[in-house]
């Protein structure tokens, strides 16, 4: 059967202050452009939403930053008049309208939507592995799937720590729903949920969960998370990896640099 697979990164919705947006820019080049690009398994559209009201040149900027690739699309979102947006539950149905005014046309059956913050990353074979379990799973054809990674890693920008967290293990012990970048998988584009049905730790209630083990994400902590804290706090219970990381890491993200 087949399927249309979106990529999603609401990017600065009802956000318009340019250091934000700059410095958002800047992770989005160093950490979630490079493994997007350089998927092994290119069959997807990316859908980057951005507020109709970014100034010019920071879109200018970011269209040079992903070098004009022909599976991107940028859109332009106009809120609607008087709408205030003061939680992050509120960003979801704007994405999955966007997603679904692009597929309506679709001749595919199945929808697979991943959802990507703008400081985030998936490892290069994420999309493959995806696929690989859509094309193998026979029941994808009746039924919705969340897929997960078993393993998330938590670094900071300047590469001093990293976690490498078994989000398996943490749904069993009742401590996290999901990774901050999950895909749902649907059997029918016409009555289409997406990944935007709920934000990335409560969709998981909405179908049948899968992690799928060769595939990895990436979750960055920096100076804008202001919901996080330092890796000494929040997770002191993960294994805090400050030797032999690096290896293991390159070989899930490659084209993520230090500097």
């Amino acid at each position: 059967m087949s399927y249309s697979h979106f990529i999603i990164t609401l990017f600065n919705i009802n956000i318009i202050d340019e250091e934000w947006i700059d410095y958002r820019l800047q992770l989005f080049r160093r950490f979630t452009i490079p493994s997007v690009i350089h998927q092994t398994n290119q069959d997807f559209l990316w859908l980057i939403l951005v507020d109709s009201r970014t100034p010019t040149h920071l879109v200018e900027q970011m269209y040079r930053y992903l070098h004009f690739r022909t599976n991107v699309v940028v859109a332009h979102v106009d809120l609607p008049k008087g709408m205030k947006i003061t939680r992050y539950q509120q960003l979801c149905p704007i994405g999955r309208q966007y997603i679904l005014d692009f597929v309506k046309f679709s001749k595919t059956h199945q929808l697979i939507t991943t959802g990507l913050d703008n400081d985030d990353a998936l490892s290069h074979n994420y999309v493959d592995e995806v696929h690989k379990f859509v094309e193998s799973s026979p029941k994808v054809a009746h039924k919705r799937y969340i897929l997960d990674s078993v393993f998330q890693y938590i670094v900071d920008t300047d590469f001093a720590h990293v976690v490498k967290r078994n989000m398996y293990e943490r749904l069993c012990d009742g401590i996290e729903m999901a990774s901050t970048s999950v895909t749902f998988v649907e059997p029918n584009i016409s009555n289409a949920c997406t990944v935007y049905k709920d934000t990335h730790s409560y969709i998981c209630k909405s179908a049948h969960l899968r992690f799928i083990i060769p595939m990895r994400n990436l979750h960055l902590l920096h100076g804008q998370n202001t919901t996080e804290v330092d890796f000494e706090g929040k997770y002191s219970e993960d294994k805090l990896e400050k030797r032999g990381w690096r290896s293991e890491f390159l070989s899930y993200f490659p084209h993520i640099q230090s500097n």
